[in-house]
């Protein structure tokens, strides 16, 4: 059983898929799959990602028939083997050692979820970087108990999926998956999830997504 699995539903981002990629194969932990789901996509974004997992046995590839964002996610889901699940969009990447940072505090902390800074990129139409800002976590450090009710203001509106790892068997527990939505789907999910009661949340500051 990997350590990790990445998801990532793929839709026409055959422009951007090699730097993603490149970023999952320089993780320092090495222990993981990688789900790619290619939602349907004209380009040539399924042929990347099978050379990716020709090349690379920790990547794997679904193709299905246009059903959106939610769909996708759903079939990586229903595949997933790892111990923690971390969403990733295709036109984003992370730092190297992001996967091994997230999993020695899940581990440590026995966390449920694990939140973490984000890179803000600016390009322009060249695809060339203008600038970059961090976002920090709503909250910083480890909450037991019930965090999500204890930190409702902060941590309620902190709804996008990408910048967290969370632990599958917890969503597993509760079937959670994506509704069926073309706007907002995750954050119905974010929501079924602390509606659950997690009992560990763990934030760190350092930024390791870059969006």
């Amino acid at each position: 059983m990997p350590t990790v699995s990445f998801v990532l539903p793929v839709y026409n981002m055959e422009a951007y898929l090699p730097r993603v990629i490149h970023s999952l194969r320089v993780q320092t932990l090495t222990d993981f799959e990688a789900i790619f789901v290619n939602d349907g996509s004209s380009d040539h974004s399924s042929t990347i990602c099978a050379q990716a997992a020709f090349e690379d046995s920790r990547f794997l590839l679904i193709d299905q028939p246009n059903g959106g964002v939610a769909s996708a996610r759903n079939a990586a889901l229903d595949t997933a083997r790892g111990e923690y699940i971390i969403f990733l969009d295709p036109d984003d990447w992370i730092e190297p050692d992001t996967a091994e940072l997230l999993i020695e505090v899940a581990q440590k902390e026995n966390a449920d979820l694990v939140q973490y800074g984000m890179f803000h990129d600016l390009y322009n139409e060249n695809h060339e970087l203008l600038q970059s800002f961090v976002v920090s976590p709503p909250l910083c450090g480890i909450y037991r108990g019930e965090p999500f009710k204890t930190h409702f203001d902060k941590l309620g509106s902190s709804f996008l999926i990408i910048g967290k790892m969370f632990r599958r068997s917890f969503l597993e527990k509760y079937h959670l998956r994506f509704p069926l939505k073309q706007l907002g789907e995750d954050g119905l999910f974010y929501v079924d999830f602390y509606r659950h009661n997690p009992s560990c949340f763990a934030a760190l500051s350092k930024p390791l997504y870059h969006y």
